[in-house]
């Protein structure tokens, strides 16, 4: 590759006014990308540590397979590898060309395909300024869908592209910031850094349609007045190389694996060239996008060519056809296609206003400028917006709301698969009401029911027909039917749903009857109790309040009690053993019994005497000497049999003999020790002397 053609390919973005002959893409010469047919790490990428260490060995098998071939590895891509399962490898021979690497490697067995590093070109071109309007955005009904919706923060758009000047005055409110704090990042000549600013005006112009901040009294508004750009710029000398365009995409993915909700991506570049294989690495990387539920939108390209499947060339990277990627063409403000876009049904989607665009510039100006550079941010701003109006759909619904409703426009010429953007009839669906029937009211009681409809939020409810039950009413902003019926019978009447796109109706119907509903014990079970330990259960019931309980037979375990107007019952056992009981709940409407039980078991260790002997006393002289036990507290101690010496006692609580002898002579006695769990005795003497 010369460097004249570098600084003719700048002249030609900028300054042609007709339509050049396609030539196929350029690419760097001595460089290709590689893509293995396995990962190149059997790493986990779980964790920070982990993802580390897939990383690395990424790139110590890439440093690997390049020494084999006498080659320099200048980069891996472990986020798209982690994704897509396969690694890509950034190649370069100082002695080598292009051809003579790809005629190497594609007869590796370790290679799934390989392709030169070809240089993408951007698909805009200015115009002089001083056209008044944006015509665009009312072109696809943006004012009717700002009505009612303008887009959210949540939401973030990466603009792979030349950067974004972030202080533009327009822009630097809808500014993403990374995870390290940044603005986005810029990948060069196999380096990067931490600054993305624009020096080209082109992401500056796309970032503008996308997300230019609105109703500010500043310049322009973007499709989403709140939104956040991501500016991932990987424009260098005047072009871009396909290596930089993997890198940023590899950047993407990780961020996004950090906890940035990227839902879009916005590739406003490309070049027409001869047919790629959707797994060559550029391929893997926009696959790897589309797995990762992010929408890819992508210029068509500006060759003014019908793009067809029996040809062998097309404009990458917009005709790569994955799960979530979108091939935008442009149209003029007259719906007919641009004379420079690319078109063919088979491989551009939609058209979107390309021609005649007004947004943001560098050096907080604005310009005007057409290109399907111009048409892919309307639908990468438009599948922003619907990614926040509808935030539980996935990527693949919001292309699907996209493309499904757009104008039936060129679709006949076969110009475009799916017509034009409308995003009014994206946002909007005339209401579906989802209620299919509501349950019964009852007299006095309170009522509650919420009518359900699928469409477009705001959604508001009337009665088209018919009276609701007396005593009940329709809220127009929820759908809620609340209030207390008065009046028995069968209430026939047809409820309204509305939006911006229409209403639809349907007849329901409300049966009030007179009464209370008898209780019903929805209680199961009763979990077990402990000896000593307080317990608290309470029963249930469904019915009309107030329940009151009783016992209908049985009884509760000793300890326990039964509160018959909440049904808890509480105390603390203290017995062990099953009990079982019936239990009855009653109100105005009737009764309803249930048998039931509950276990009592003990809690603890039994008591196990440790004191072996007893001292002597003398008559007359103070004697105090304590008992001792092993086991669960409380313990209480008695004689159970003998007698203790006249003139002393035995304390139950803390197992003392106190007191003073008045009689010589030796007394036997056993004591017993118990506790909840059990009791166990012994047999002690005390020998009192003169």
């Amino acid at each position: 590759m010369k460097k004249s053609l570098f600084i003719l390919l700048f002249f030609v973005l900028f300054a042609c006014p007709a339509l050049a002959e396609p030539t196929l893409s350029e690419y760097v010469e001595g460089e290709v990308l590689v893509v293995l047919n396995a990962p190149m790490s059997t790493f986990s990428t779980q964790g920070a540590s982990g993802a580390n260490a897939f990383s690395q060995s990424l790139l110590y098998q890439a440093e690997a397979f390049a020494d084999e071939y006498g080659l320099e590895a200048l980069n891996t891509f472990s986020e798209i590898a982690s994704v897509s399962g396969n690694g890509i490898i950034h190649l370069r021979s100082e002695y080598k060309s292009t051809d003579e690497l790809i005629q190497e490697l594609s007869s590796s067995p370790e290679v799934k395909s390989v392709s030169p590093n070809s240089i993408r070109r951007l698909a805009l071109t200015p115009n002089d300024p001083g056209y008044p309007e944006q015509w665009g955005m009312n072109n696809i009904s943006m004012p009717f869908v700002w009505d009612y919706f303008t887009g959210n923060d949540a939401v973030v758009v990466a603009v792979l592209d030349t950067g974004i000047d972030y202080t533009h005055p327009d822009l630097n409110a809808n500014m993403a910031r990374d995870s390290y704090g940044n603005y986005g990042r810029r990948f060069y000549n196999y380096l990067q850094n931490d600054d993305p600013m624009d020096n080209n005006g082109h992401g500056t112009f796309v970032a503008g349609i996308i997300g230019a901040v609105g109703n500010n009294g500043v310049g322009v508004a973007g499709v989403n007045w709140r939104v956040k750009l991501l500016a991932v710029n990987v424009f260098y000398n005047g072009m871009f190389y396909t290596s930089d365009i993997i890198a940023g995409i590899n950047y993407i993915l990780a961020e996004k694996n950090k906890g940035l909700n990227i839902r879009v991506v916005n590739i406003s570049f490309g070049e027409l060239e001869t047919l790629l294989p959707d797994d060559s690495p550029e391929g893997t990387a926009i696959k790897s996008l589309s797995d990762a539920g992010i929408i890819c939108v992508m210029g068509a390209g500006n060759n003014g060519v019908n793009i067809k499947t029996e040809e062998r060339t097309r404009f990458y990277p917009a005709c790569y056809r994955f799960t979530n990627t979108i091939a935008v063409g442009s149209i003029s403000d007259d719906n007919y296609k641009s004379y420079f876009s690319n078109h063919g049904g088979e491989w551009v989607d939609i058209a979107a206003p390309g021609e005649g665009i007004y947004s943001a510039w560098l050096n907080n100006s604005y310009r005007f400028a057409s290109g399907t550079s111009a048409a892919a941010p309307h639908v990468a701003g438009a599948a922003a917006l619907l990614s926040a109006a509808f935030p539980n759909e996935s990527s693949t619904q919001i292309k699907a709301r996209i493309l499904n409703r757009a104008r039936n426009i060129g679709v006949a010429e076969r110009f475009w698969a799916k017509g034009t953007l409308d995003v009014m009839s994206a946002y909007s669906a005339i209401p579906t009401i989802t209620t299919t029937a509501l349950p019964r009211g009852v007299i006095g009681v309170a009522y509650n029911q919420t009518l359900s409809a699928s469409g477009a939020a705001p959604i508001f409810w009337s009665l088209a027909g018919g009276i609701l039950p007396i005593g009940l009413r329709l809220n127009m902003n929820t759908g809620l039917i609340s209030g207390t019926p008065t009046t028995l019978g069968t209430y026939i009447f047809t409820v309204r749903a509305t939006n911006a796109a229409g209403s639809a109706v349907k007849q329901l119907n409300i049966e009030i009857i007179s009464g209370s509903a008898a209780p019903i014990i929805t209680t199961a079970s009763l979990p077990g109790g402990d000896v000593g330990k307080p317990y608290n259960q309470y029963l249930s019931a469904s019915g009309t309040a107030p329940i009151t309980w009783s016992l209908a037979s049985g009884s509760l375990p000793s300890g326990l009690n039964l509160n018959a107007n909440t049904g808890l019952i509480w105390g603390t056992p203290i017995i062990a053993r099953e009990s079982s009981f019936t239990v009855k709940a009653t109100n105005s409407a009737g009764s309803y019994v249930k048998p039931l039980s509950i276990v009592v078991a003990r809690l603890g260790i039994a008591p196990r005497i440790t004191i072996s002997s007893l001292p002597g006393g003398e008559v007359g002289k103070p004697y105090s000497q304590y008992l001792s036990a092993s086991g669960t507290a409380p313990i209480i101690w008695s004689i159970a049999s003998g007698s203790l010496p006249a003139g002393l006692s035995l304390n139950a609580t803390t197992g003392a003999i106190t007191g003073t002898p008045t009689t010589m002579g030796t007394s036997s006695f056993t004591v017993r020790a118990t506790n909840t769990t059990g009791n166990i005795t012994k047999a002690l003497s005390i020998v009192v002397r003169q």
